[in-house]
Formats: C-alpha cells, sequence, structure tokens
C-alpha cells in the first residue's frame, strides 16, 4: 500500500510489483482488487499445470514409443534369425529337421501378434472406440474356465489354485471376451510371479447383491511400495525381470472401468499380492 505518487508507482512496477494498493484505502476496492489478482493468480498457476502436463505427457509418449520399439522389435529379430538359419541350412534339409524351428517362429508371431492386438484393443479404450457387446454372463463359470485352462500351468510349477465358488452362478451384463482377457491377464499374473505356495481366486455377491467381487490372491514375490502407484500405467513392468508387456494391468483397468467396475491391487515385497475387481451385479440392474 503506498501514496498515489505515479513516478514512484512507475518505478516499483518496472522493479517487478504486480500491483499497488493506494491511499485512502476504501474497503470494496481492496476485496475487489484481491479478488482481481486471486484470479490472476489462479489463470498463472492453470497456465504452468498445462505447461508442465504438456510436458509429462510429451515424456510419456517419448517412453510409449521407446518402449514399443523394443517390444516389437524382439520377436521380430527373433523371427528373423530362425527364418535366416533355415535359409542357410542350419538347421538340416527335412521336414523332422525343421519341427521345432517351425514350432519356435509360430511362437514369436504368436507373441507378436498378442501385442498388436492389445495395443490395438488398448487404442480402441482410450479412444472410446472400442464395440461393445454387454450380455448376460455367469461370471463365477467363465472364471472356472480361465482357470482350468491354466491349472496345467500352475501344476507344472508345483501350485495349486485354490478356487473358492461361494455360489452356483454370479451373473453380470458384460462383454465376455473382454472380461475374459480381464481375468486372463490376472490369474496368469499369479502364476507367473509365484514360485511356491498356491493362487486362491474367490468370486460372491457383496453388498446386497449389487456388486461382484473377484479376489485374486498370491504368495508370489509381491511388489514394492514405490511401484504401486504407477501399476496400472502402460509398459509399466514393476519390480521384476520377467518378460512382458507392460500393458496387462493398463488394459485390465480400461475393460473393468468401461464395465461400471473397479480394479485394485495390494502387495507387500515377498508377501504376494492382493487384487480385487468390483462389477455390478446382474441383479443390481433390474
Amino acid at each position: 500500500m503506498t501514496v498515489c505518487d505515479t513516478p514512484s508507482l512507475v518505478y516499483r512496477l518496472n522493479c517487478g510489483a504486480d500491483d499497488f494498493i493506494c491511499k485512502p484505502i476504501k474497503r470494496k476496492y481492496l476485496l475487489a482488487k484481491i479478488r482481481a489478482l486471486l484470479r490472476l493468480k489462479s489463470a498463472i498457476d492453470e497456465r504452468d499445470r498445462t505447461i508442465a502436463n504438456t510436458h509429462q505427457i510429451a515424456l510419456q509418449r517419448e517412453d510409449f514409443v521407446r518402449q514399443l520399439t523394443h517390444d516389437l522389435r524382439n520377436p521380430l529379430l527373433a523371427a528373423h534369425e530362425v527364418l535366416n538359419s533355415l535359409y542357410q541350412g542350419n538347421y538340416g534339409c527335412s521336414l523332422d529337421d525343421f519341427e521345432s524351428v517351425i514350432a519356435r517362429l509360430m511362437r514369436n508371431n504368436q507373441n507378436l501378434l498378442d501385442l498388436v492386438n492389445t495395443l490395438l484393443a488398448v487404442y480402441e479404450y482410450e479412444a472410446g472406440k472400442k464395440p461393445k457387446s454387454f450380455l448376460r454372463l455367469d461370471l463365477a463359470q467363465l472364471i472356472a474356465e480361465v482357470i482350468e485352462e491354466f491349472n496345467p500351468l500352475a501344476v507344472a510349477k508345483g501350485l495349486m489354485i485354490d478356487w473358492q465358488q461361494h455360489l452356483t452362478s454370479v451373473w453380470v451384463m458384460s462383454d465376455r471376451l473382454q472380461l475374459r482377457r480381464v481375468f486372463v491377464n490376472l490369474i496368469s499374473n499369479a502364476i507367473k510371479f509365484t514360485n511356491s505356495g498356491s493362487i486362491c481366486v474367490s468370486c460372491h455377491l457383496s453388498d446386497r447383491s449389487q456388486f461382484v467381487e473377484v479376489l485374486v490372491q498370491d504368495t508370489g514375490i509381491g511388489i514394492d511400495a514405490e511401484y504401486l502407484s504407477d501399476l496400472f500405467q502402460p509398459f509399466h513392468r514393476g519390480n521384476h525381470n520377467c518378460l512382458g508387456t507392460g500393458l496387462g494391468l493398463y488394459l485390465s483397468k480400461q475393460i473393468v472401468e468401461a464395465h461400471q467396475g473397479s480394479i485394485e491391487v495390494t502387495s507387500e515385497l515377498g508377501k504376494g499380492c492382493f487384487i480385487k475387481v468390483v462389477l455390478p451385479s446382474y441383479v443390481s440392474s433390474h
């Protein structure tokens, strides 16, 4: 606050002052000036946030391209090496000699196809262009099918999948293929990151039958607390060195939220992982 001395005001504004309130002070004028300056501060803060967000998006895009290039390059390079060796005759000349090589080549191509399909699904969900076909679905049956599919893999690692189905049928309205992708990802991850112990999967109704809760718990390596906040970010691989795209949980979250549900993960390093998926039940909408 100062006396309105024009030369002095010019000098001080040039020195960096944002504004002055001149004597004598009038209450209404003071409050109006404060509100104006607060609006200016809000606009500056919003500008700074926009700049920071733009910078963050640019960094994420750069990281996305780098990770995508890496993940696409590996199966392509492996397939190229196999084809080159076949061309040079390193695997023999008969079809029997080629059998294991062709099987390896098919696996590499399948990995590449899976990645491309996952990327396409991620794009469609982010752009709001993913076609949905919601029909009445027995979620318990779907999960049981996924467990049956992956049980041999668990047995091969000496693990047991404990399937705790509390009800004969648990109905939801969903896109079957997309929701199946979620539980394939969750159960396969539980097996991948568990070296001993078991995986427990349960499905039950909660909150007066308005929601279905699916719980997936393992006794695996767990997740360090510092990685939990970024767990659902694209290309996030956490604190492990296992192969993968880092898109599974990110896409799973997109799918679950498209079904008006939620997914959350709690974990401690060395103490396994606990995942809860909540979906509206069919009963709640009828």
